[in-house]
């Protein structure tokens, strides 16, 4: 999911630090609204066998900040960032939600 091919430019302001616009495919969204936001913590690695459990440390846990965005277009997107290595600006653009 996290790939270099959806990686997107984010600009945040606010208290705290909220998503006000990103840079995606050199087009500018410019963010209207927060629609939902979360978080989610899991590991890379899915544990099905008793016998891969061990696969399951600090080195491949994830931690990941979502948000579902109307823009001012008013066009939808999940995008999250991706807080597993604070040492590096991890943004990634999901999907576009489109009504159907």
């Amino acid at each position: 999911m996290a790939s270099a091919e959806n990686k997107i430019r984010v600009k945040r302001k606010g208290i705290p630090l909220s998503p006000f616009s990103f840079l995606f495919k050199k087009k500018k969204h410019v963010i209207n609204n927060i629609l939902h936001n979360w978080q989610e913590y899991g590991f890379d690695v899915d544990v099905e066998e008793e016998e891969d459990k061990d696969k399951r440390d600090w080195s491949t846990a994830r931690r990941r900040n979502y948000y579902q965005v109307e823009t001012k277009d008013g066009r939808v997107f999940e995008i999250f960032q991706d807080m597993t290595d604070l040492t590096r600006e991890g943004w990634f653009l999901t999907k576009e939600i489109v009504d159907e």
